[in-house]
């Protein structure tokens, strides 16, 4: 079976944890879920997702069904990224997991957990790094992390 990844930041492809901490990994396109995109203070982003997206929480093994529809029929903002397929994951899912500070107890900055993702026209299921709490401040309008979210903050890039 498949171990997906959905990255929406700096584990994207030309990013700067990309080459350290997503490969080896095939890229398998542009993907988008519905959620809330933060440019945190630390100039790096993070993603809230709605508990309707999420299909396994490591941190409390919860389960729902994958929607059904596409997401731009729904009126919910979406997060914009890219979905991965980690060609190694046993080894690369704790490191991804350091980087990313996600106790498994879920008491890091960011919980992975197993959501519906788009992609290719379907639903796919895909590992995605959500913070654990709200941030202040307003999510990103267009849900896309870009290189203007990097100039917009003076912080070191995560």
């Amino acid at each position: 079976m498949d171990t997906l990844l959905f990255v929406y930041g700096t584990l994207m492809t030309g990013r700067s944890a990309h080459e350290q901490y997503a490969q080896p990994a095939e890229r398998l396109g542009e993907a988008c879920l519905p959620g809330l995109l933060f440019n945190l203070p630390g100039g790096y982003p993070g993603v809230v997702v709605s508990p309707e997206q999420v299909l396994t929480d490591t941190a409390c093994g919860s389960s729902v069904l994958l929607n059904c529809t596409h997401p731009q029929q729904e009126a919910v903002p979406l997060v914009h990224g890219e979905l991965l397929r980690l060609l190694k994951p046993i080894e690369q899912l704790p490191r991804l997991d350091r980087y990313e500070d996600a106790a498994a107890d879920g008491s890091g900055e960011y919980r992975r957990v197993l959501a519906a993702v788009w992609s290719g026209g379907e639903w796919k299921a895909a590992w995605i790094y959500c913070l654990t709490t709200l941030p202040s401040g307003r999510p990103m309008v267009d849900g896309r992390w870009s290189d203007h979210a990097l100039s917009s903050n003076s912080g070191v890039e995560r």
